[in-house]
């Protein structure tokens, strides 16, 4: 009696471990930024992909079939240049593409005939939803679409075949002596209808992907990481001279500048730029650093756009002019000494208070 029990039981769990392996999954991976690609919350930068695979079959050979996708974000919105808050027809875009075998066991990789994607933004922007409506195929083996394959946003181009991703700045975070870990994850949702119109479904039926038993239906989307890291060093260091008679705002000869030494810069991470492809900071030369406005999303350190401010604390003499040591060259590892002309161009003069020096 015990025997059987037991084996009842190794039964009943091998029955649940298979039923698990039948339901759907969201990808289980995700990929890494550098912190420093994002400055604003304005910023629509391209969105990662993401899929999501099917265990049921979705059967349009006889009659039409409604579903509706849903992606919500725990943190930042869904950029709103290619899909906003009213329904938009996405078909032709991309951003949502499909993968699967057909009735004859072929794989195929575009949607049947005659299938509409529609999309819409909500929940403050945190909720992008598909409505896909696949007409009745007359029996047409692409028409049964077995273990489909969802991916979302495989393209790059933000507001064509991307939906793109905003609101980052409070996520990633800014440079910081303690580099934060910032993280922004997804959760996937599937309801076998929708009303045509932009509206998210709430009653999902038992054979919705994201309540098959064993579903996984929330991942990691985004993740952010430093980069870079400065340093500061006394090196070329070279001080105006004051009279200290006169409480120290008069100059004792021609020299009014005060360079402060040298800011060296190294990577100390791997998140990639905004192409998704690219290291930031890969290359660390002089030569490669981006000081025109706007990003350059191939590894380039951007000093255009960011910036960088240095904060100097103290007295100084009036109009003193702070400024960096012009040292230029690279290291024995390659790396450059020092930001050359790039900082010391930038220089600040006022009253003798707390000053902050800062470059573009």
């Amino acid at each position: 009696m015990k025997l059987n029990k037991v084996a009842f039981a190794v039964a009943s769990a091998l029955a649940i471990a298979s039923g698990a392996s039948q339901a759907g999954q969201i990808n289980s991976s995700s990929t890494t930024l550098a912190t420093e690609v994002i400055w604003s919350d304005a910023q629509v930068v391209r969105a990662p992909s993401n899929a999501y695979t099917f265990a049921g079959d979705i059967d349009a050979r006889t009659n039409e079939q409604r579903l509706q996708l849903q992606y919500t974000l725990t943190k930042g919105e869904w950029g709103t240049g290619l899909v906003g808050a009213t329904l938009t027809d996405v078909t032709a875009s991309g951003v949502l593409k499909v993968a699967y075998k057909d009735a004859a066991d072929v794989t195929q990789v575009t949607l049947p005939a005659g299938t509409k994607v529609e999309a819409f933004v909500t929940n403050s922007g945190k909720t992008l939803a598909f409505n896909v409506t696949i007409p009745a195929g007359a029996a047409a083996a692409d028409f049964l679409l077995r273990n489909a394959v969802w991916t979302l946003n495989a393209d790059a181009t933000v507001g064509t075949n991307n939906t793109g991703i905003t609101k980052l700045l409070g996520v990633a975070g800014t440079v910081a002596c303690v580099a934060p870990d910032a993280t922004v994850d997804i959760n996937f949702k599937h309801f076998t209808n929708h009303t045509g119109a932009a509206v998210l479904q709430t009653n999902a039926s038992p054979d919705s992907e994201h309540l098959r038993v064993g579903s996984t239906n929330d991942a990691r989307f985004l993740n952010f990481t430093q980069n870079l890291k400065f340093t500061f060093s006394k090196v070329g260091y070279t001080a105006s001279q004051v009279d200290a008679s006169n409480l120290r705002k008069t100059f004792v000869g021609a020299v009014t500048t005060h360079k402060l030494g040298v800011i060296k810069l190294s990577r100390v991470a791997t998140g990639l730029d905004l192409d998704y492809t690219n290291i930031y900071g890969k290359t660390l030369v002089t030569s490669s650093f981006n000081t025109a406005a706007g990003l350059v999303a191939d590894g380039t350190v951007d000093l255009g756009t960011n910036g960088l401010t240095v904060t100097v604390t103290g007295k100084r003499a009036t109009n003193a002019t702070l400024a960096f040591y012009p040292v230029t060259g690279v290291d024995a590892n390659g790396k450059p000494n020092a930001f050359g002309s790039a900082l010391a161009s930038a220089v600040v003069s006022g009253s003798p208070t707390e000053d902050t020096l800062s470059t573009r």
